[in-house]
């Protein structure tokens, strides 16, 4: 083949790789993208479920917690049970003081109680989650407002996924969420 006819070649299949990856980028084949819509309604029925952490004593450290049960929430080990004082507060801003339960050194999760009355999560399972699953994190913003990111997984591995998602401050202790809003995991 001559050098010209390479060259036309190469110029005929450049529109249909750009082509072909712009419908991958946009939500073709394999896209774990939601619509906006959706992602909205989700973050509208997990809020509900997600506190601000809050342990006070010589430092303020912040964390993200989930209700994983009425009065008991979810989080990471950096709520400790030193002479902190913890308080929860919601997505209405209401600030409740709670108390440390327990930790687990081996998943670094933390488990507070509080008073508050709020619903608690669904659970959901990993089974079906494959490298290039959907996933969201929602977390309460600074001004205790829900936020959320979204991503994929990276990997499985047995009592581990390992995500590409965007974390924000404050995160930690988040519940990673499915497509259906079920919580699939803790953000550590």
């Amino acid at each position: 083949m001559t050098g010209k006819k390479r060259e036309i070649h190469w110029l005929t299949g450049c529109p249909l790789i750009f082509i072909l990856g712009f419908y991958l980028v946009i939500g073709g084949i394999g896209s774990p993208s939601l619509q906006a819509e959706d992602v909205e309604g989700l973050v509208q029925k997990v809020a509900p479920s997600v506190v601000r952490v809050e342990a006070l004593n010589a430092t303020r450290k912040v964390a993200t917690g989930v209700v994983i049960e009425e009065g008991f929430i979810l989080t990471t080990a950096l709520i400790s049970p030193g002479e902190e004082r913890i308080y929860v507060i919601d997505t209405q801003g209401r600030r409740t003081k709670a108390e440390f339960v327990g930790f687990d050194p081996l998943s670094n999760l933390a488990l507070i109680k509080s008073k508050v009355k709020l619903p608690a999560l669904k659970k959901g399972k990993t089974d079906n989650l494959v490298p290039g699953s959907w996933i969201g994190v929602v977390c309460l913003s600074p001004e205790n407002k829900p936020a959320v990111t979204q991503g994929i997984v990276s990997s499985v591995a047995e009592n581990r996924l390992r995500l590409n998602v965007w974390v924000l401050p404050g995160s930690s202790g988040s519940p990673v969420i499915d497509k259906k809003g079920r919580m699939i995991g803790i953000l550590r």
